[in-house]
């Protein structure tokens, strides 16, 4: 199962449709390409802080280990490893950047893939949307369940 934070602007609107176009999941865990690709991803992501900050760090720490005469492997190693942390942090940094643009977390959801994930999102928030702008009758809260998942022993089949 994947599990994704979604995200809502701030803007009030009146067009639920405006709304919806503006929304981001965000998955949570690991993002490869982080890893392989830091520096390009944070840009795609349009993460600017997060850039420099990403090439700030990785210049100074690998001028210092130059400095101090390490070898070539011993940089290469601790750029994987700073590469590394960045990938494990990589969502996270995504989701601050968001909230620093005036993106406000309004939910979770959990599904085999990001299309299931959007679709079951979108089928309760639609819900709410139609009960805040039309009925007198609206939910309390945007939330969804994942469907129940044969489970095989202890864990889930995924």
């Amino acid at each position: 199962m994947k599990l994704y934070t979604v995200h809502q602007p701030d803007e009030k609107t009146a067009d639920p449709l405006e709304i919806a176009e503006r929304i981001v999941f965000v998955k949570d865990g690991f993002a490869w390409i982080a890893l392989l690709i830091p520096a390009l991803w944070a840009l795609w992501n349009r993460m600017w802080l997060v850039f420099v900050g990403y090439l700030l760090l990785a210049s100074i720490v690998q001028s210092g280990l130059m400095a101090l005469g390490s070898s070539t492997e011993t940089i290469a190693a601790v750029t994987v490893l700073i590469n590394l942390l960045f990938a494990l942090e990589a969502n996270n940094l995504r989701r601050w950047t968001l909230e620093r643009k005036g993106f406000t977390e309004i939910g979770a959801v959990a599904g085999r893939s990001w299309e299931e994930c959007e679709a079951r999102f979108f089928a309760n928030w639609v819900e709410a949307q139609s009960g805040q702008f039309g009925s007198s009758s609206r939910p309390s809260a945007v939330t969804s369940t994942p469907t129940a998942v044969p489970t095989v022993g202890i864990v889930g089949r995924a």
